[in-house]
């Protein structure tokens, strides 16, 4: 059975950086708002902080990860989600409030 896991999300400035275990992976995730293209980015490293991912597009209820098949990547699936059921964007005061990361593994 396949589990939900929301990503803690404490945001207090545009830039965040936090260490998840995902599918008994640790990785480190740095969120960034992107001020030209006003939106959240996140980019994806290694325990190391080695880079997997980097400047992914936090799109509202758009997948971000499955797509890549990067050895030290978590296989599941980390969706951003507006918590209030519309399609709106997230602002720059919206990360962890009314949009909410979620990861969800694959079984």
């Amino acid at each position: 059975m396949s589990e939900l896991q929301e990503i803690p999300i404490n945001f207090q400035e545009p830039h965040l950086k936090l260490r998840v275990i995902l599918d008994n992976i640790q990785v480190v995730m740095q969120i960034d708002w992107n001020d030209e293209d006003s939106r959240w980015q996140i980019s994806i490293s290694d325990a190391n902080e080695n880079p997997l991912v980097m400047g992914l597009a936090m799109n509202i209820n758009e997948e971000l990860i499955q797509r890549f098949s990067i050895t030290g990547l978590p296989l599941g699936q980390l969706v951003f989600l507006n918590t209030t059921g519309k399609d709106d964007e997230a602002g720059i005061d919206d990360l962890g409030n009314k949009c909410r990361l979620f990861y969800q593994t694959l079984n």
